[in-house]
């Protein structure tokens, strides 16, 4: 997992793909994650982020090719999907314990609509354009993942193997109860009243 000691994910470098004002930091990025990679003798390297789904797919495939061509050809990539009603859920929940919204769920739903956020389709169509069958989506559903489990499935997926030793049991995701969410939302309109709505 070619991280800095510093770095948890990739979500600097997916970043870099996608905000304008950090574009010209992507190329430095990916230099140094290639050597990183090529500097290490594991045979598998998981480059992971949540932002990447805002990458544009040709973006990405471009500065593989340029930044790490020995793997750009044989690059795998997942994507995990939550069915919608869950997706929205719970990005309501993050927006609101982190004092980015503050208004109803319903208001929030309007929003996501607006922007097209959760509409998936075409984003998943470019992305298995550019990566044909390198590219899988996998439903963020318990009962369809490798024993029930989001990090089992990924590293089986991943190591290209059914048998993943785990050294410790994975936490569960566990969300924010009503009353909590309701707490961090009044705290967060206490602190900083003009980010309402």
């Amino acid at each position: 997992y070619p991280v800095r000691p510093d770095q948890l994910h990739h979500c600097e470098l997916a970043a870099a793909l996608f905000k304008p004002g950090l574009r010209g930091r992507a190329d430095p990025m990916l230099r140094r994650l290639g050597e990183r990679i090529r500097a290490s003798d594991a045979e598998v390297a998981v480059i992971s982020a949540e932002w990447f789904e805002s990458v544009d797919p040709g973006r990405l495939a471009e500065k593989l090719e340029r930044h790490m061509p020995e793997h750009a050809a044989d690059a795998r990539l997942i994507t995990y999907l939550r069915p919608h009603a869950e997706r929205v859920a719970s990005s309501f929940q993050m927006n609101m314990r982190l004092g980015y919204f503050s208004g109803t769920l319903e208001e929030f739903h309007a929003r996501t609509l607006a922007d097209g956020r959760f509409l998936y389709a075409d984003r998943l169509a470019r992305w298995r354009e550019i990566f044909g069958p390198r590219h899988e989506v996998r439903p963020m559903i318990r009962a369809r993942l490798h024993k029930g489990c989001v990090v089992r499935d990924f590293l089986s997926y991943a190591l290209e193997t059914p048998e993943v030793e785990l050294a410790e049991e994975p936490d569960a995701n566990v969300s924010l109860s009503v009353e909590d969410l309701a707490l961090m939302r009044e705290l967060h309109l206490v602190g900083r009243p003009s980010r309402r709505g």
